[in-house]
C-alpha cells in the first residue's frame, strides 16, 4: 500500500524532511543576506566575508578554533551558511598567508593605549601564548570569555583580571580593556565608577561596600 502511494506521487517522510530542511536553510540565508548587505553574495553562495554588526555569525563560535566571531574578523562562509575564521591569527579555513603588521597603525594604537589609561592605575595584562585564559579548553568545555562582551579571549588581547579587585585578584575572571581591538569592556564595568555593590559574576559583596 505504501509503495503504491509513493509511486502515485506522495513523497516519503525523509524526502519531505530534506526539502523542509533545505527550505529553512535557504530562508535563513536570504534573511541573513538581507540584513548583511555587504556580505550578501558570500552568505547566499559561499565565499570570503568580513564580519560586521549585521553578520548572522557574529558572536557565534567557530567550529574549528572555538573562538567567537568579532566585528572585523575575516571569514570563509560555506554554502550551507557556516562561517570559519580566515586570518593569519586564526587560519581555520586554511591557506591564509601571514600579513605583516602595519607599523603606523600599531604605533597609533600603542600611543592611544599609553595615553588612555584606566582609572586607579588598574593593571592591564596582555595575554600571551600559554596564559590560562587563552589555553585550549579540555573535555568539551568552552573557551574562557569576557564577563562583559562574551567574546572569547585571544592571544594578544589586553584584559583586566578580577575586575572587582584588580590590584589583588581573588578570582581568574577577566574583562577586556583592549583599545586596539575596540573592546573597552572594563570602562563600562568599573565598580568604582558605577557604584556596584556586588560582583556581577559571583554576587559576592565587594570590599568597602
Amino acid at each position: 500500500m505504501d509503495d503504491t502511494i509513493h509511486a502515485a506521487g506522495t513523497i516519503s517522510d525523509q524526502a519531505y524532511a530534506d526539502a523542509e530542511s533545505r527550505f529553512v536553510r535557504e530562508l535563513m540565508q536570504g534573511l541573513g543576506a538581507a540584513a548583511d548587505v555587504t556580505n550578501g553574495d558570500a552568505i547566499r553562495g559561499g565565499g570570503i566575508a568580513t564580519t560586521n554588526l549585521y553578520s548572522p555569525w557574529l558572536c557565534d563560535l567557530c567550529s574549528i578554533c572555538g573562538h567567537s566571531f568579532r566585528v572585523g574578523d575575516r571569514v570563509v562562509v560555506e554554502s550551507g551558511g557556516a562561517a570559519k575564521h580566515c586570518s593569519s591569527a586564526l587560519p581555520c579555513a586554511g591557506g591564509v598567508s601571514e600579513v605583516p603588521p602595519d607599523p603606523e597603525v600599531n604605533g597609533f594604537f600603542r600611543g592611544l593605549s599609553e595615553a588612555w589609561l584606566p582609572q586607579h592605575d588598574v593593571p592591564v595584562v596582555r595575554l600571551e601564548e600559554g596564559h590560562d585564559l587563552v589555553a585550549s579548553p579540555e573535555g568539551g568545555f568552552r573557551r574562557h570569555t569576557c564577563a562583559v562582551c562574551g567574546h572569547t579571549f585571544r592571544r594578544h588581547d589586553h584584559v583586566v583580571i578580577c575586575p572587582c579587585s584588580p590590584h589583588a585578584p581573588k578570582c581568574p575572571s577577566a574583562v577586556h580593556r583592549d583599545i586596539i581591538h575596540g573592546l573597552l569592556c572594563y570602562d563600562g564595568w568599573d565598580p568604582a565608577a558605577n557604584g556596584l555593590k556586588v560582583c556581577p559574576i559571583t554576587m559576592i559583596e565587594l570590599d568597602g561596600n
